[in-house]
């Protein structure tokens, strides 16, 4: 089963999926465009069409 869990990035909380054995498998696009301050990419909805989660 996969678990959603906040990690720190930068100074930044970024939202991550890890698998059944631990590993890092999807990563939140909003959460990574937040950080690498691309808030274009959030305001013109790319992020959202990118990953609906967003």
């Amino acid at each position: 089963m996969n678990r959603i869990e906040d990690i720190r990035f930068l100074q930044e909380p970024m939202k991550v999926c890890r698998g059944s054995d631990g590993d890092i498998g999807k990563v939140c696009v909003n959460d990574v465009c937040r950080v690498m301050k691309r808030v274009s990419f959030i305001g013109d909805g790319t992020a959202a069409r990118k990953c609906p989660s967003a």
